[in-house]
């Protein structure tokens, strides 16, 4: 069984995540002060998850083997007296200077068993999405930003403003910041305000679109407003407008996702063309804001890695970690 050494003790006020996934092997304090700390040998299984809390707040969380893999410098000395690796208690820059901006100190180090087979990407992005969005659909928005289920039909040659929010985030949560006088005026420009809630780990952007055109009325007309992940579905819904003249994918685009072994996109592609050509919307203008129109790879191998990041930058934006999109993501 590998094996590592700390510098610290028992964790006995247990400062851990709570989910329906891991089950806690141990926890442990660290400190920086050899003299008040003891050193400790770690036995742990290759398949256990490593939950690190650095003094400034920071989390890392994921397989402990990646340990060595995001912080190269954090294992590779090692005890004289029994050959394990030493886990330090302080990460550095490159330089190597713990007085430099790099320093952070390591203050918890947590260790999981994961619950398998639950704890798989697919698993973990339609539990963190139910969790964060568990009534998806399109809403109405008001001239005082409430989001409301829509009680007056659509109308077919109707005006509206559709809002489509970004990654692990809802209407609120993307485009609250717009509620002013401003937004009041927007508001008097359309028939309706309108916002897909969806979801955005679990789905892809072109399923989000399919979803619009199946909720709006034919002949709608739109202009969106978008955030973020929120373009991509503002893109597919532009390619549907009636005035393009051609399908929404074409053949020879359709063939692409086929070479490219994409399971189930040729059916999709299919459906939204099948859809947009029933509907016949228009989209007249379109803001991206933040928009990754080159696509992105954060979620295409290690969803633990973009989680992670999702995980810190929440919690810096919010300034508490009890908030419900932290506490979702940990």
């Amino acid at each position: 069984m590998p094996t590592f050494k700390i510098n610290g003790s028992d964790n006995n006020t247990k400062s851990v995540f709570d989910n329906a996934f891991f089950k806690l092997q141990a926890s442990y304090l660290i400190t920086n002060n050899r003299a008040t700390g003891a050193e400790v040998l770690v036995e742990y299984d290759e398949d256990e998850i490593a939950h690190l809390i650095f003094d400034d707040g920071i989390e890392w969380i994921g397989n402990i083997q990646d340990v060595k893999e995001i912080f190269p410098i954090a294992v590779g000395q090692r005890s004289s007296n029994s050959g394990a690796e030493v886990f330090p208690s302080m990460l550095t820059s490159s330089s190597g200077n713990r007085s430099s901006i790099g320093a952070n100190a390591l203050k918890i180090f947590n260790r999981y068993k994961a619950d398998i087979p639950k704890a798989t990407a697919d698993f973990l992005a339609e539990y963190i999405d139910t969790k964060l969005m568990p009534n998806p659909g399109l809403y109405v928005v008001n001239s005082s930003f409430d989001i409301g289920e829509i009680a007056v039909p659509l109308k077919t040659s109707g005006k509206y403003l559709l809002l489509l929010h970004g990654t692990i985030s809802d209407t609120k949560g993307s485009f609250e910041g717009l509620k002013s006088n401003v937004w009041k005026e927007i508001v008097g420009k359309y028939d309706s305000v309108i916002c897909l809630e969806h979801h955005t780990l679990s789905m892809s952007p072109m399923l989000n679109a399919l979803d619009v055109l199946q909720l709006l009325p034919a002949g709608i007309k739109l202009d969106i407003i978008s955030h973020s992940r929120g373009g991509l579905i503002a893109d597919v819904l532009a390619r549907c407008d009636r005035r393009n003249g051609i399908p929404a994918y074409s053949e020879e685009e359709i063939k692409i996702f086929v070479k490219g072994k994409h399971e189930g996109y040729k059916e999709l592609c299919e459906e939204i063309n099948t859809a947009a050509e029933l509907k016949g919307i228009e989209v007249n203008n379109i803001v991206r804001v933040a928009c990754p129109a080159s696509g992105t790879i954060l979620l295409s191998k290690r969803i633990d890695h973009f989680l992670n990041g999702i995980l810190n930058l929440i919690g810096l934006a919010f300034g508490s970690k009890a908030n419900v999109y932290y506490k979702c993501v940990q």
